[in-house]
Order: structure tokens, then C-alpha cells, then sequence
């Protein structure tokens, strides 16, 4: 292939593992940019330890992109989709050595590319007809859709398509739908001609991830097959991605400097959350990871560690019912109706032990123990985070919270991930509503700016305001419970605003609020995967120092000059 390729071109990196071979090739002028190269290996073959199946990984760095490659080749037969599952997961799990060691490939680079002989087949039996082996029905269906070239029809029915729907492999990876044959299984020759012992699938695949802030750098141009290489049973498929560079975030803001934008959570939990203990319990934790790393400084910062929370479908549980699973699959004597109910036998049995008795946290009963486990933090046991950039910068870091189960014998467990791109206008953020107030005059409305949200005041407000300055509204306070004068008061304790004749500061007057609020409601992922890993919650209002540092003197000016209202109020009132 260098040869082919030519003296423009060197290999900056090469991985093997028994027949599979992962190679980076760079430019030679540019082979000096690219640096932090890591690699790791996954042998998931015969036995877990024979290398015919298994992965590689390396990962490395152009300039300030940070770049991940895995190749893959995963079990072969169409009724092994279990079996591939878990080869991607276990992949992931033993190349935890690359990069951030507590974080797996895909939730620490900018751009992760996945690709390899995937072998997940085109399925076009229905339920019932998957108890059988492949018959010469099926062959010719999916030879009658490659003939009308209805390519959407035939990857509608892959398996890997439908495992990322069911949240059990992939999570996250994006893919141009193929507009071409599928590469497996043909013969040996120039033309596409497929084996009738195999259904024709798309096993070759390329598949890609990106940190939410770095999503819109990449851009997938083409896919394509190449059916004029015939040194294989498969057809090889090539991709092309443009990648726009990473802008780097200089990390300058000491302790003291008032712009520092602090994350502060809200009503922090975890529903569902995994049992990694084998007596169905969890000592779960979360740790705040960032991309690009150290955003919040040198040192990860942790929650407080939850003890014996009660957890759903315990690892052991998912192992063997994995197994039960690919039995009944493989059984062609055993019906529909045997193997759903082996299925339910198994789960009940490995359920039974994670009950109410187990567990001090769990409730008293322990079905509900069991499928719906919650763990909440107070917001004074979640860190408040205080970022090293301006809130300005900070629209480009993307947020890693992992969960993990503190274990005192060994390494902590992982239990899932979450990325949360803090940019202003992610999908996650919405404009903070005003406190509810009767007050007539006042009306909220949003407008965006670059970085911030504007709130501003209607214009007639000063008129209709006039007739009554000393009008009396009282708001509750939601801190003390006390009731507040009339005045608005923004969510987060933005800009306070009253409505009598107070003029307002430069800085209420121009209408920006330097903050906003992120609202998360996730799967955790795992390895890949999100089923029965349970889904985190919470609330995280970002704001500047510098902003809650006005808003604290604002409102103490204002209760200073409602008290002295009041106290004029009542001396004019008091008899002579």
C-alpha cells in the first residue's frame, strides 16, 4: 500500500493482531504534527484469547485534534448478533490502557472512526422464522431487492441498524446508508456475484463518532464499495470525511478572576442504575472529566460516594441471560414459546437475590427495587465546577460525567457515561423563564445573541408602572421561604429588576444575562451500549462568578431599600 501510495506519503503507525492489520498513513511533510500516538489490542476469538477475533485501536493527535481509529472483526453466522454485541463491548473494555485509563475510545477523542469486517447480516425473517436456519427463501428475497437495487429496503433490515435502535451496540455512531450492493458473500471474481450458501449483507462498515462540540468539524463526503478488488469474499468500502481543525482553549483564568463561568448541579440522579456488586448494590459515584481535558483543573473532580443503592439488572444477570439467549437462538427444535419462557427463567431467577433484604436503600418492594432503583445527590454532595476558560470559551468543551462503583478490593467499576456538549445553544439548553409573577407589568422575551441569552423588558413598562409606583406584590423566596417585595426575579438570580423607580445599571440596562441552564435527561452509556445501564438526571445552571456576584448585591440592595420603604411607611402613618 505505501507503494501504491507513493514517497508523498509515509506510515506513521502500524498494529497487528494475527490477520488484522491497522495502519495510519500520513502526508510526509505532516508526519511531525501528529504526535501522542497510542495503540492496544483485543483478542475476542476462540476463548477470548485467540486473535482469528478482536480489535484494534489507535489513537493519536493532528495539531490539537484529537483523533481515535478501532478496527474490528467480530463473530461470523447470522444468528451470532450476541455474540458481535459483546465483542464491541469487550473491545472497549480491554483498551481502556489508551488515553484517559477511566474513560473508554469513544467518550474521550474529538472524532472516533470504527470499521472493520462488522459481519452483522441483512435479516429479512420475521420473528417466528429467526427459530430456523436460513432457507433459499430468504437468499432470493434479498437477491430480488438487490436486483431493483433497493438499497434503503435492505439496510432497514441490518442488524446493526436494529442494535442501535435497541441501545445494545454503537451508541451514538453515525453512517451514510450505503447506495451499493452489499460487499459479503461474493466470489472471487471482478463482477458481484454472491455465494448462495450466505445471505448478501453489509459486513463491511465505517462508522463514526465526534464529541458534541466537535460534531459539526467533521463531515462524512462519501461511502463507496469497491467491487473491483477480488482477493476476498468481501468487497471493500471506502469513506472520505473532511475534518476542519480543533481551535485549542487556552486555559489562563487563575482562582481569582471574576469571569470564570461555575457549573453548578441541580437535583443530580441516577434511575435504573446497574448493580455492580454481587449482591445487587452499587456504591456509585460520578467524576467530571472534560474534552479538552482539565477545563475544571489538574484534579478530577468527584461527587460524594453513595453507599448500597439498591441496582437493576445486575452484570451477571446480562452475562447469563446473553448466553441463555444465543442457546435458544442456535436451537432450531426449540419454539418460539420455550425459549421466550427460558428467557423469563433465567431473569427471574437472577433477579430474585436483589431484593429489599440486600440492599439498606432499596424500598420494600422488591420488584420495583429491582426494575427501577433510584439514586439521588443533594446538590451540596455534587462538586460546583469552576472552569480555567471564559464563558465564552466554554461553549466549545463538552462535558464527560462517568459514573463509577467504588470497590475498595480492586479498580472501580465503570458504570456508564454521559456527554454533554456546555454551549449555549446545544440541544440540552434552554432560556431560563422568568419566576412565575402576577404583576402586570412586566413580560418576558428571549433573544439570542452569540453568547448569551438576552432578556428584555417591554417598552411601555415605564408608562403602565407610573400610575402605581407603590404598588405591593409579594413573590415567595424560594431560599428562605420569606416573601420578597415587588420586583421580578430571574431564574438563577440573574439581573434582579424591580418595578418602582429604581433606574437600572449599564449592565440591566443592555439586558444580558452571562448565563443559562443545561437540562440532561441521558442513558448512560456503557461499552456502547445503554440497555439496563439506567439514565442520569439533572439540572447544571452556568454562569459567570462575576454575574453572581452582581446578582448577590443587587438583591441585597433591594432588600435594604424595600426595608427602607417600609420603615418611612410606617413613621408616616404613626400619629403625631
Amino acid at each position: 500500500l505505501l507503494t501504491h501510495l507513493g514517497q508523498a506519503w509515509a506510515m506513521r503507525v502500524n498494529v497487528v493482531l494475527r490477520d488484522m492489520r491497522l495502519s495510519v498513513y500520513v502526508r510526509a511533510r505532516l508526519r511531525e504534527r501528529v504526535h501522542s500516538v497510542q495503540c492496544a489490542r483485543s483478542a475476542t476469538g476462540i476463548g477470548g484469547v485467540i486473535g482469528n477475533k478482536g480489535g484494534l485501536v489507535v489513537a493519536l493527535a493532528f495539531d490539537d485534534t484529537s483523533l481515535a481509529f478501532v478496527s474490528a472483526h467480530l463473530a461470523a453466522h447470522e444468528h451470532k448478533l450476541q455474540d458481535r454485541n459483546e465483542h464491541c463491548r469487550e473491545i472497549l473494555r480491554e483498551t481502556r490502557r489508551v488515553g484517559n485509563r477511566r474513560l473508554d475510545v469513544t467518550h474521550q477523542f474529538d472524532h472516533v472512526f470504527w470499521m472493520g469486517d462488522l459481519n452483522y447480516r441483512v435479516d429479512l425473517r420475521s420473528a417466528e422464522e429467526r427459530l430456523e436456519p436460513s432457507t433459499a427463501l430468504h437468499h432470493a428475497a434479498a437477491l430480488g431487492l438487490i436486483h431493483t437495487a433497493d438499497w434503503r429496503a435492505l439496510f432497514e433490515h441490518d442488524q446493526l441498524t436494529a442494535s442501535q435502535l435497541d441501545g445494545e451496540a454503537f451508541h451514538g455512531f453515525s453512517e451514510l446508508p450505503p447506495t451499493f450492493a452489499p460487499t459479503f458473500k461474493v466470489l472471487r471474481q471482478r463482477e458481484v456475484q454472491y455465494n448462495p450458501k450466505r445471505i448478501p449483507s453489509y459486513c463491511d462498515r465505517v462508522l463514526h463518532k465526534s464529541m458534541p462540540s466537535r460534531a459539526l468539524l467533521l463531515t462524512q463526503v462519501s461511502l463507496a464499495s469497491v467491487p473491483d478488488v477480488s482477493t476476498s469474499d468481501h468487497k471493500p468500502v471506502v469513506a472520505n470525511f473532511e475534518i476542519k481543525p480543533t481551535v485549542p482553549i487556552p486555559l489562563s483564568l487563575d482562582a481569582s478572576s471574576p469571569n470564570r463561568p461555575v457549573l453548578r448541579f441541580r437535583r443530580f440522579r441516577v434511575t435504573g442504575i446497574m448493580a455492580a456488586d454481587l449482591n445487587g448494590c452499587s456504591d456509585p459515584y460520578a467524576a467530571f472529566f472534560t474534552s479538552p481535558p482539565n477545563v475544571f483543573g489538574d484534579h478530577i473532580p468527584v461527587s460524594r460516594v453513595k453507599i448500597s443503592v439498591a441496582g437493576s439488572v445486575s452484570v451477571h444477570a446480562r452475562g447469563l441471560e446473553r448466553v441463555m439467549r444465543s442457546a435458544t437462538l442456535t436451537s432450531s427444535a426449540m419454539t418460539s414459546a420455550a425459549a421466550t419462557a427460558a428467557l423469563n427463567e433465567c431473569r427471574n431467577i437472577l433477579q430474585g437475590p436483589s431484593s429489599a433484604s440486600v440492599c439498606p436503600e432499596a424500598t420494600a418492594s422488591p420488584t420495583s427495587a429491582v426494575l427501577e432503583p433510584v439514586c439521588e445527590w443533594t446538590d451540596e454532595e455534587v462538586p460546583l465546577l469552576r472552569a480555567r476558560c471564559s464563558l465564552e470559551q466554554l461553549q466549545h468543551v463538552t462535558l464527560i460525567i462517568a459514573l463509577f462503583d467504588r470497590d475498595t478490593a480492586s479498580a472501580d467499576d465503570p458504570l456508564g457515561a454521559v456527554l454533554l456538549p456546555l454551549g449555549h445553544d446545544s440541544a440540552f439548553t434552554k432560556p431560563l423563564s422568568a419566576s412565575r409573577t402576577r404583576h402586570p407589568s412586566y413580560y418576558n422575551s428571549y433573544a439570542t445573541t452569540s453568547h448569551t441569552y438576552a432578556l428584555k423588558r417591554q417598552n411601555s413598562h415605564d408608562a403602565r408602572s407610573a400610575h402605581n409606583p407603590h404598588q405591593q406584590y409579594q413573590q415567595p423566596n424560594r431560599r428562605s421561604g420569606d416573601y420578597l417585595p415587588n420586583y421580578t426575579r430571574y431564574s438563577l438570580g440573574d439581573t434582579t429588576r424591580q418595578s418602582s423607580s429604581r433606574p437600572l445599571s449599564q449592565a440591566e440596562s443592555s439586558g444580558v444575562v452571562e448565563q443559562y441552564t443545561l437540562y440532561l435527561d441521558e442513558p448512560l452509556v456503557l461499552n456502547n451500549t445503554t440497555r439496563h445501564t439506567g439514565r442520569l438526571q439533572c439540572k447544571i445552571n452556568v454562569a459567570g462568578e462575576g454575574a453572581r456576584a452582581r446578582t448577590r448585591a443587587n438583591a441585597r440592595a433591594l432588600a435594604c431599600a424595600y426595608a427602607r420603604t417600609c420603615a418611612r411607611a410606617v413613621l408616616t402613618q404613626v400619629p403625631a
